[in-house]
């Protein structure tokens, strides 16, 4: 509305099959511009690539492609995650002095900003509680239906585990459900985290028998205007291929 746009959104549904189809569909619909935000950052490079070649105006949000070819706004997803994990190895620490930290991670292995939150947290928490192990990672895919039966793997394969990152709250949710099918769901059993700050993590954060302590995220109005101001700063051709923008998290 502020800038007179019409907009159109395509749903990739954090499937890669569906987000290159959409690529081809929006070449075919040429758009006067791109706000695309990918799902892999490998396969990113020639999907942007070819929305450039067909002479769209394209920024990438939420997502770092590997070779920047335009203009990209995301987050600051290794300081957010570090937050996340110096709360929640302060709160491990403070509850459960007695006992060792065992890590587990709902992860996306495969998005170098996943990379980034994981390896935040892990810093974060370390800064805490230098002897806490990492015992595995595991792939949720970053959606719900995939991350429950992750999760739900990862804690019976270790038992020993008592610390959960999730990449995101899909991750974290579907982590609940599995710790409460594990019959683990309660605050003595350690301390569940993730990155997103989303209205449903918040809601299970509430519940004072939840494992769920510590959340971290950007705010997605500001996200939203970043894109949005980055994508007529591109059609006003003040950017180029170069152009960052940071969100930050509060």
């Amino acid at each position: 509305e502020q800038y007179g746009f019409d907009l159109k959104v395509y749903d990739g549904k954090f499937d890669a099959g569906t987000v290159q189809q959409l690529v081809d569909d929006i070449v075919v619909d040429q758009p006067d511009a791109v706000v695309f935000a990918p799902l892999d950052s490998d396969a990113s490079v020639p999907q942007v690539q070819r929305m450039l070649d067909a002479g769209l105006p394209v920024v990438t949000y939420n997502v770092q492609p590997r070779e920047q070819a335009a203009p990209r706004v995301f987050a600051d997803d290794y300081l957010g995650s570090q937050i996340v994990g110096c709360n929640a190895g302060a709160y491990f620490a403070a509850k459960f002095p007695d006992r060792d930290a065992k890590i587990g991670i709902v992860d996306l292995p495969q998005l170098p900003q996943v990379q980034d939150r994981k390896n935040g947290f892990l810093y974060g928490f370390l800064s805490q509680i230098p002897d806490a192990e990492l015992v595995q990672a595991v792939d949720g895919g970053g959606v719900i239906d995939q991350a429950n039966p992750a999760a739900t793997d990862l804690i019976q394969a270790n038992p020993e585990i008592n610390v959960i990152f999730g990449i995101n709250d899909d991750s974290s949710l579907g982590t609940v459900a599995a710790l409460k099918t594990a019959g683990k769901y309660d605050a003595d059993w350690g301390v569940l985290s993730a990155v997103d700050g989303s209205a449903p993590a918040m809601e299970s954060m509430k519940d004072p028998a939840s494992p769920y302590k510590a959340e971290s995220g950007y705010p997605p109005r500001d996200f939203a205007y970043a894109a949005f101001n980055l994508l007529i700063a591109t059609l006003n051709g003040e950017t180029d291929a170069t152009t960052q923008v940071v969100v930050g998290y509060p």
